[in-house]
């Protein structure tokens, strides 16, 4: 009645990620099809022919994301947010039964139905620098660990309708960052996108409102994507003077088509919610009251399905492309640079930077 927690019982490889029984076995009847009420027996299921999916794809990327994410603790000392010069601050994660963990800009809630939702809120955009990166790759790290979870819906906390306004352009601003921090900045991210594509979670981003750039890619990283009836989303890189990055564009293609995407992506696009459900951007658009209802209703129905046959499913479809994009990140991470610190791209990054500034700061007293 409990599942193996040692590494070395050959079980526990296919235990926490294809297991979808959330609480104990004795939660579902024990004559439910494959996967229900019971744990995953290797020796009656054939585990052993997918123990190599797994150690390629989970355990590996679960062990490069821990390198990755303990920087955090070295991160504990917040940095200037760019938009409007807010900090964010640190916590350590907390975890309880069935309740809550997080941080000051994420927290988690779970459920008993085996999902959690993961809401974001750095105010007031939810800009992505290092850290707000740092600490979505130990949120999903913490959840993917966690037998009880099963899925995730990631949701922003905002007061003003955005999902997340992409990365933070100080971040991509040469000079107001530097190559080294470039390069951990640009490493994390594509380790949480590429380990988001290829979660043994089912992953659905609940948007509201705005979702350019960075948040677009986050969004189409997750398996569905449901969008407010006010939302817009899309690579926009081209209208900062940038190109859209590499895996970015395969990832927005692999969504909705080449030639769909190459209109998009050239003519720097946000798609309204109508067009992107059209376009297959999203699978569902509905009000700002009705989306984290219909996204649950809808996890809390995919929990009862099975997950073995979802996730070599998954895999199949994604684990190629996931792999080969995280792997080049450290190569992408120096070409970016190299770009960024042209004085062409220096000066059209710095322009928006000041544009925003003066936009964040408020009108002086005439009298």
């Amino acid at each position: 009645g409990t599942y193996p927690t040692s590494t070395s019982h050959p079980a526990s490889l296919v235990v926490h990620p294809l297991s979808v029984l959330f609480a104990s076995p004795h939660f579902w009847p024990c004559v439910c099809p494959l996967g229900f009420g019971r744990r995953f027996d290797p020796s009656r299921e054939g585990a052993a022919s997918y123990r190599h999916i797994l150690d390629d794809s989970h355990k590996s990327a679960r062990d490069q994301g821990a390198r990755i994410a303990d920087l955090a603790v070295r991160k504990a000392a917040a940095s200037p947010s760019f938009v409007f010069g807010g900090v964010l601050k640190w916590k350590p994660l907390r975890l309880g039964l069935f309740g809550t963990m997080g941080s000051d800009a994420i927290s988690v809630e779970r459920f008993p139905e085996g999902y959690a939702i993961a809401t974001i809120a750095r105010e007031p955009v939810n800009s992505m620098n290092l850290e707000l990166w740092l600490e979505l790759l130990r949120v999903l790290q913490q959840l993917e660990r966690d037998p009880q979870v099963r899925g995730v819906i990631w949701a922003s906390g905002l007061r003003r309708d955005v999902f997340t306004a992409g990365n933070d352009l100080k971040e991509l601003h040469a000079p107001s960052t530097s190559q080294s921090r470039h390069k951990e900045f640009w490493v994390t991210q594509t380790t949480f996108l590429a380990r988001l594509k290829r979660s043994p979670l089912l992953t659905l981003a609940a948007i509201r409102g705005a979702c350019p750039a960075g948040g677009c890619c986050m969004a189409l990283a997750c398996d569905l994507r449901f969008m407010t009836e006010n939302g817009a989303i899309g690579l926009n890189e081209v209208a900062l003077g940038i190109p859209v990055p590499d895996y970015w564009a395969q990832l927005m293609a692999r969504t909705i088509g080449v030639g769909p995407a190459d209109r998009q992506l050239q003519l720097a696009r946000m798609a309204t919610a109508e067009e992107a459900k059209a376009l297959g951007l999203v699978d569902q658009v509905t009000t700002s009251e009705q989306l984290l209802p219909m996204a649950r209703d809808t996890m809390a129905a995919a929990m009862n399905l099975p997950d073995f046959g979802r996730h070599v499913t998954k895999e199949r479809l994604h684990g190629d492309f996931a792999r080969a994009w995280e792997a080049q990140a450290e190569k992408e991470a120096a070409e970016a640079w190299g770009m960024l610190a042209s004085p062409a791209i220096t000066k059209a990054i710095g322009g928006v930077i000041a544009n925003l500034q003066k936009r964040s700061k408020p009108a002086s007293s005439k009298l």
